[in-house]
């Protein structure tokens, strides 16, 4: 088979064409952040431009292979994992409950501090603790 140059240059520019998907980074920030922005970007910028407040909100928006960056703060929420998720924090978070669903995959927490005030409850799933990170079940203020 004999592959002219306008053959290949044309197959080229029809893949260039095509989408590719790119994991996402949303935020959260019990402070700063509203459940009515988008999630997009770590500080309000306008219109809807800004973190979400919860956690669980932000949660809804995430596909496999998007981040979680998650502010310090405390988050009196119960969350469930049911997708292999990534978190990242920049320093402490303090969350009320985590569950791993039975279909879920892989918590990967990364950054800083995460605290779990109440309870953690696995039925099947995986958490990753990269280096550096605390994760704690102990009882914080």
């Amino acid at each position: 088979m004999n592959w002219g140059f306008r053959t290949i240059l044309t197959l080229a520019v029809a893949l260039s064409a095509i989408p590719v998907s790119r994991a996402a980074v949303f935020y959260v920030d019990a402070v700063q952040g509203d459940d009515a922005y988008n999630g997009s970007v770590a500080n309000f910028v306008s219109g809807l431009d800004g973190p979400k407040k919860t956690i669980h909100s932000a949660m809804q928006l995430l596909s496999a292979g998007d981040t979680l960056s998650i502010a310090k703060g405390t988050y009196l929420e119960s969350i469930k994992v049911n997708q292999t998720q990534v978190w990242e924090t920049s320093d402490t978070v303090l969350i009320k409950s985590l569950y791993m669903q039975a279909s879920g995959g892989e918590l990967v927490l990364q950054g800083s501090m995460l605290y779990v005030r109440d309870s953690l409850q696995m039925d099947v799933g995986l958490i990753t603790v990269n280096s550096g990170f605390v994760f704690s079940t102990k009882e914080y203020a």
